[in-house]
């Protein structure tokens, strides 16, 4: 993917198969994201190669008064997978059983905690197949062991040829991954300006 600062006539290039974001709180790290999925506009940046990503935010999109399923179900329905339940058990099981689908699966969302929370939504977002992820602090509230989930997944869709784009404030984050470039914002020689 690469981004075109048309103005200062300066460019940046994410060659790395996973690449971290960090930078100060305020800086415009989440902004970024939100330029590269397309959300938040700027005449004055060009990306090209972004037409293949999904985004994974820092807040989930789920309704806390609705179960797992319910929600799940929808989203997945959104991308036009009808057998909901039986595509992420097959992603579950190809990863190792990361998530307990069976517990899971029928609690309301609201009772979750916040790491539960996280990680379900990590898992139905990474269970997607595209060519890009984009994930907003996703390890943001969760426990070791479900963060060492969570980056086997990640390290297997980087065997498989996908690409990441990771904003975190873990500074250890980048040592799980052996094909990472830490990208620090105040280095990225680009400047937007965005509106609504």
């Amino acid at each position: 993917m690469r981004i075109y600062d048309k103005i200062n006539q300066t460019s940046w290039e994410l060659e790395a198969a996973c690449n971290i974001i960090i930078g100060d709180n305020g800086t415009g790290k989440t902004t970024l994201l939100d330029i590269l999925a397309g959300i938040v506009v700027d005449d004055n940046i060009k990306i090209v190669g972004n037409d293949n990503l999904v985004y994974m935010n820092q807040s989930s999109f789920f309704f806390d008064r609705l179960k797992v399923k319910d929600n799940v179900l929808f989203f997945l329905k959104l991308k036009g997978i009808s057998n909901g339940y039986a595509y992420l058990e097959n992603f579950n099981r190809e990863n190792g059983q990361p998530v307990d689908l069976v517990r899971l699966w029928n609690s309301q969302i609201g009772y979750l905690s916040g790491g539960e929370k996280r990680l379900v939504y990590f898992f139905t977002i990474l269970s997607l197949d595209f060519g890009w992820y984009l994930l907003d602090e996703p390890f943001a509230g969760t426990d070791k062991k479900n963060k060492t989930k969570m980056v086997n997944i990640i390290k297997r869709k980087i065997e498989a040829g996908k690409r990441f784009v990771i904003v975190s404030h873990d500074d250890n984050i980048a040592n799980m991954f052996c094909v990472c470039k830490v990208h620090d914002l105040s280095s990225i020689p680009l400047q937007w300006k965005y509106k609504n």
